[in-house]
């Protein structure tokens, strides 16, 4: 496990006379409560709280980093080209 995740209460769109770049995107509300329990805990065990954080962290820079994520876009644009090139056979 690599986070400490609290259940969501509720979820809302963020509205369009809030005039922001985020209009429109869904925001995700908390337990409260669990998020207290949460936080007592990492505090209550810090060093395992750091090994998560760190584990998270790898995990983020090896599939969000931008040298991984241009990697998927280059395969996602491969199989759109194999895919056009095959529709094109198709049609001639």
């Amino acid at each position: 496990m690599y986070a400490f995740c609290s259940p969501i209460v509720s979820i809302h769109t963020l509205s369009l006379h809030s005039c922001t770049p985020a209009t429109g995107h869904r925001w995700a509300n908390p337990s409260v409560s669990q998020l207290v329990r949460l936080m007592q805990h990492v505090v209550a065990h810090r060093q395992e709280a750091a090994a998560r954080g760190l584990a998270a962290r790898r995990r983020m820079a090896s599939r969000y980093s931008p040298d991984a994520v241009a990697e998927i876009v280059a395969q996602q644009l491969r199989r759109i080209e194999i895919g056009l090139a095959a529709g094109m056979r198709r049609a001639a």
